[in-house]
């Protein structure tokens, strides 16, 4: 018999429900809450690298993102993964911007290179902007990379993204993420980051469709 979608969305209060009355084990939602939560410094600490090692022994992922409640607010999950690996992150976007933040996995790198420079190109970024952004090298940090946008006097929203974006895709590649790197997603425009699998290689599995239940 299937379980109502509301329940099912209800992992404490299942949880507790399993302890008591099948295990049971005298224990609230507060204590078990507290059990989850607590000394978790050492696996976030290897969130990160498990990502970075990950994608550069894979010849594909799948992508998808969905959204969740933190902390009284909406925002979205992120995950990244394949047979081997599952990652996931959960922001407060479903930017392209934001994805190519996640798989840096770590602090910021914005980069000029010549893939920086031939996605400003592809996305439409006027010559003047992309004339003012050759002294780029590489800006570590979001806010630095904010602050030299501002100083070049680059204030058009637009125009903020599409170098932000392609900045963050040189420092991706520049950190060694590989362009042969097929990603698999359901089309939605934050994962087209002009990625495609090499020629070379035989096509990944096919994706099966999943449906996930939030509430």
């Amino acid at each position: 018999m299937r379980r109502p979608a509301l329940e099912c969305a209800r992992p404490l209060a299942l949880l507790l429900g399993l302890l008591l009355h099948r295990v049971h084990i005298d224990i609230s939602v507060g204590q078990i809450d507290a059990l989850l939560g607590a000394h978790t410094g050492a696996f976030l600490a290897e969130k990160d690298p498990l990502l970075t090692t990950a994608l550069s022994v894979s010849r594909w992922i799948t992508v998808d993102d969905t959204g969740a409640r933190h902390q009284g607010r909406n925002g979205d999950v992120t995950q990244i993964g394949n047979d081997w690996f599952s990652w996931f992150a959960g922001t407060y976007s479903k930017s392209r911007i934001n994805f190519l933040q996640l798989l840096q996995a770590g602090e910021r790198r914005y980069s000029l290179n010549a893939h920086a420079l031939e996605y400003w190109c592809e996305e439409g970024l006027p010559a003047a902007p992309r004339r003012q952004l050759q002294s780029l090298t590489t800006i570590t940090g979001t806010p630095a990379w904010e602050a030299h946008l501002d100083a070049l006097g680059i204030t058009s929203v637009r125009h903020r993204r599409i170098a932000t974006e392609g900045a963050l895709l040189g420092g991706l590649i520049e950190q060694g993420f590989s362009l042969d790197l097929a990603i698999i997603s359901d089309g939605a425009g934050q994962f087209a980051i002009l990625l495609r699998p090499s020629p070379r290689e035989s096509p990944p599995p096919e994706r099966h469709q999943t449906n996930p239940v939030t509430r």
